[in-house]
């Protein structure tokens, strides 16, 4: 039973303790880039182990700042640990390196954060000094001078990270407290290394598979009030001949192969989700 994916300790798990011990030692000698290129190699390794596919090579900081610069993102790296946290944040521009309190501060906050939101009607902006105000001023506000307003981030989180929808964090900006979402769009990366090169942009129509408002499986997935709602909303970004549209029974993992999904500029979803703790990758 051991064999089974779910129960194996990665080469990299036995090792976390000399990655961290390495990063911590480059950083204090100034090497801010390799520290970073280091922690993003055991995160593209464990990865790899998990899928089963050849382990990403280690791409120097360089790499990162031009990828950032041909894509017009900007990165934010975080780096978990028990002493103290760290947070790139790579742009066209340059690297910079913020510190954030340690690994036993930050879980917490998710936790209860993730709690408020799931579990309670209460409106996480009605309320002051929030679980969701405090990681916003933990994992956020000391990275905002390299974030304006209107960026495309794509963030590669850590640990309890992974379990925190940054979209949803309270920001206040010009006294008025929102969403995050409001001020940046953010994408999820698992690492730097795997981000492909930005592809050049071919001149064309833009392509939408919508997929959704599938038929209800009480009790674990009642239907959504809304869904219908939000794909006709999706829809009128598109041309209607530009949109191939799987819609209750029709939307189903088969439909979606037949349909080639790689042929689409898009692809939306509007349905439930669930998260598989003890295996991620599904």
């Amino acid at each position: 039973a051991l064999l089974k994916t779910d129960y194996r300790l990665s080469f990299l798990t036995r090792l976390i303790h000399f990655y961290r011990s390495y990063v911590d030692f480059l950083v204090a000698a100034g090497q801010d880039e390799r520290a970073l290129e280091v922690a993003d190699s055991s995160r593209g390794r464990v990865l790899s182990e998990r899928v089963g596919v050849a382990a990403p090579t280690r791409l120097p900081a360089s790499t990162f700042r031009r990828r950032a610069q041909q894509s017009r993102q900007v990165f934010v790296f975080y780096w978990l640990a028990p002493e103290r946290s760290l947070a790139w944040v790579v742009t066209g521009s340059g690297i910079e390196r913020g510190v954030l309190p340690p690994r036993g501060e930050i879980e917490p906050l998710v936790e209860q954060y993730r709690a408020v939101v799931q579990n309670t009607l209460a409106d996480p902006l009605g309320a002051a000094d929030t679980a969701g105000d405090r990681l916003y001023a933990t994992l956020v506000a000391p990275l905002a001078r390299w974030i304006p307003p209107g960026s495309s981030i794509i963030i590669v989180p850590d640990g309890a990270l992974h379990q925190l929808n940054f979209e949803t964090l309270p920001a206040t900006t010009g006294g008025r407290k929102h969403y995050w979402i409001e001020d940046v769009t953010i994408q999820i990366a698992p690492a730097l290394a795997l981000l492909a090169p930005a592809p050049l942009r071919q001149p064309g129509a833009r392509t939408l598979l919508l997929v959704g408002d599938p038929m209800a499986r009480a009790p674990e997935f009642p239907a959504l009030s809304y869904a219908a709602a939000e794909m006709t909303g999706v829809t009128k970004h598109f041309g209607t001949e530009s949109v191939t549209e799987l819609r209750g029974e029709a939307a189903s993992p088969e439909a979606f192969r037949r349909a080639g999904p790689e042929r689409f500029s898009a692809i939306h979803f509007t349905s439930h989700a669930v998260a598989n703790t003890e295996s991620p990758m599904d």
